[in-house]
Formats: C-alpha cells, sequence, structure tokens
C-alpha cells in the first residue's frame, strides 16, 4: 500500500442470510490480508446465520438490527422502494473507503450507484444470469435506470462468462464488464468436512442439495423427480439443506408425495460440507445460477454432481467432462439421476473425473485477482 497504509474496503450486500454469493463474501473478507486492507461489511439487516463466521478484524456494520420477520420484510420494501437511494447511503452506508463494493445485484448495486464517497472506487459485482432472472429489475425505475446505475461503478464483475455475455447483452456494456471468479477456501473446506454430525442416513445412495429455499433453486422439481424415481423402485435417500420461504410448501410436498422416509428437509447448516462429503452425489436442481458456489463446493470435496444447465456449470464441469449437466428441465434432471442410479460405469467416470478437477478451486490464484482489483 502507498505509504504503507491499509487500504480501506467496505463490501455491501443485502444480508449475511442466503446461500453461495453471502458465503463466497465472507470467505473473501475472511482472506483478504489484513495488514494490507481494513475490511468493512455493510449489511441491511443484521443476521446471526454468519456474521459469527467473520473474522474479528473485519468490521461488520448491519444498517438495522431487527429480527421479526414481519418487520423486516415491511422495512425492507420500505428502503428498497420507497426511500431514494441516495438518502439511505448517507444515513446508514456513508463511510471513507478507498473502494467501495456492492457484492450483489440489486439493493447493494442501487445503493452504491448513489454514494457520496468521491474518491473511492467502486465496483459492482454480478452473480446471476441478469437476462433470465430479472426480478432484480423491479428495483430500477427502468432499464435505462438500471444501466446508469452501473455506469457509475469503475468496474463490473462478472462471476463467470455466461455471466459476463448476458449482462453485456441485457445493458449493452463491454467496458470495465470483467470476469473475477468466485473465492472458495478450499482448506477450510476440506477441513470442516470432518466436523462430527449424527443425522447422516446410512445404507442407501444419499444425494444431496444445498441452498436457498427459493423458486429459483428448484427444489420442487427436484422433489418431484424423487417421487418418480421412488415410483419406478429406485432406493435412495435426499438430504435438502437450507432455509427459506418455500421451505413449508416443501415439507408439505414431501408428504404429498408419499417421501417421508426419502426425502429430508434438513434446514439451515452453518456447515454443510460433512453432509456433501458423505453424499454419493450432489443435485443442483436449479432454473438460474451464475457460477455456483456450492457446485464448485462439490467438485473440492470430490462428489460427483449432476446439474441442470445454467450459467457458469460448463465453466465449472466442461461440456459434462467433470460431471453430468443435464438439460435445465425436469424430464431431464429425472433422467440424469437415473442414468447415476442405473450405469455403475458412468457413475464411476464421474467419481474419477470430479478428483481431477478439484485443483481448478484452489483459492491462491483467485485471492491474488481480488486483490489485484481492490488495489487499482
Amino acid at each position: 500500500m502507498m505509504d504503507g497504509k491499509k487500504r480501506k474496503v467496505m463490501f455491501l450486500i443485502y444480508s449475511l442470510c442466503g446461500g453461495g454469493a453471502e458465503r463466497v463474501l465472507v470467505e473473501t473478507v475472511n482472506r483478504l490480508p489484513k495488514d494490507r486492507y481494513d475490511v468493512t461489511l455493510m449489511t441491511l439487516f443484521h443476521d446471526d446465520t454468519r456474521a459469527g463466521m467473520l473474522s474479528p478484524e473485519v468490521h461488520y456494520r448491519p444498517a438495522l438490527r431487527v429480527k421479526n420477520g414481519r418487520a423486516q420484510k415491511i422495512l425492507s420494501g420500505i428502503m428498497q422502494y420507497i426511500i431514494p437511494p441516495k438518502w439511505l447511503y448517507r444515513w446508514f452506508f456513508r463511510n471513507d473507503a478507498d473502494v467501495e463494493v456492492a457484492f450483489m445485484e440489486a439493493f447493494p448495486t442501487k445503493i452504491l450507484a448513489y454514494s457520496t464517497n468521491q474518491h473511492a472506487k467502486k465496483y459492482a459485482w454480478v452473480h446471476i444470469d441478469v437476462q433470465t432472472y430479472t426480478k432484480q429489475d423491479r428495483l430500477f425505475r427502468s432499464m435505462r435506470h438500471q444501466k446508469a446505475c452501473y455506469e457509475r461503478f469503475d468496474g463490473i464483475y462478472c462471476v463467470s462468462e455466461n455471466v459476463q455475455e448476458a449482462f453485456s447483452a441485457k445493458f449493452g456494456l463491454t467496458e470495465r464488464v470483467h470476469v473475477a471468479y468466485n473465492m472458495l477456501d478450499e482448506q477450510a473446506i476440506r477441513r470442516r468436512k470432518d466436523e462430527p454430525v449424527d443425522d447422516i442416513p446410512k445404507g442407501e445412495f444419499l444425494m444431496v442439495s444445498v441452498g436457498s429455499l427459493i423458486p429459483r433453486k428448484g427444489f420442487e422439481r427436484l422433489i418431484h423427480v424423487c417421487g418418480l424415481l421412488k415410483s419406478r423402485g429406485y432406493h435412495f435417500h435426499l438430504l435438502i439443506l437450507g432455509k427459506g420461504e418455500l421451505y413449508e410448501d416443501l415439507a408439505e410436498q414431501v408428504i404429498d408425495e408419499h417421501l417421508q422416509d426419502s426425502v429430508q428437509l434438513l434446514g439451515f447448516r452453518d456447515n454443510p460440507y460433512p453432509y456433501m462429503a458423505a453424499a454419493d452425489l450432489y443435485v443442483c436442481p436449479s432454473y438460474v445460477e451464475g457460477f455456483s458456489t456450492v457446485v464448485s463446493e462439490a467438485v473440492v470435496l470430490e462428489t460427483p454432481v449432476v446439474t441442470t444447465d445454467c450459467s457458469g456449470m460448463r465453466e465449472i464441469l466442461g461440456d459434462s467432462e467433470y460431471g453430468l449437466i443435464t438439460q435445465n428441465t425436469e424430464e431431464s434432471l429425472f433422467e440424469g439421476l437415473r442414468t447415476m442410479l442405473d450405469k455403475p460405469e458412468v457413475y464411476q467416470y464421474y467419481q474419477q473425473r470430479v478428483r481431477e478437477r478439484a485443483p481448478f478451486f484452489y483459492m491462491e490464484e483467485r485471492l491474488k485477482a481480488y486483490e489485484e482489483i481492490l488495489d487499482q
């Protein structure tokens, strides 16, 4: 750093409750060298889910500490849709950082586009295919407004080539738009997989799926596929780890499809790795992804993968070289899982290939890339 001073870096994300992007951010801020960076992580709402996983050297600043779910939902709507973003920045997120990072689409990007910190470099991260998943568009007055917000950033970093292509196609922006792959601490992942857990079923083919229980993650179709497999006489066990708005609906679906003995919703686990490592197969049923953190983690753990075809999957698994990529339909997902259950030679092939892919995710090179961005 110039003059031996630490570079002040502020990351903004909606909350730490959620899936891959939130986990990646925690890994990122923890691993940035603290002798070079003074790191602050800001969120709209406080969340105990991952706050305890932050390094003591990371300054955690939630704007609001509201635990009541209904009150949080009302306040979230007011802050995202009614109060002007420049006011929110001044009231809750103003800082003197050298670098400000909106680590997610929508709310963080909209807020930091109106930053009054004149000397800070500003970067926006994009984790999803913005052409396929358009929910974030509602936070902006128009497509022109959303594009104008992105144009206020010094750099836009997409988590995969597919995400970059979709972003540029949607907004017509190519300058200052780059790819920055998610950072994973593969050593910590391998270390934490050995922590003891006592609720992993034994005896049958074990599938695991992890993520927020929200529509785009596709858990409802995975459960339906499991119903089809069971009706055809297949024996297996599926564990779904995560929390979210669809929990009750999915729990009812498990009962409706008579899968109580085959499918379990375990809720959120701050350490999913023992389950993923114990699995015979990791399954990603998503409709939309950007560059799936949890599929990357499954590869690091050398667990064979079946996934629907979403953005980033071919960068992770090749053209079904290191894991089986199905078409993004329920029927194709069913056929992919049936192939793994029916054909030991195919399953054994992917067991070997996933081991060969694991080094692709080693952290050191990706950490260097992040440091180069922050040092600009």
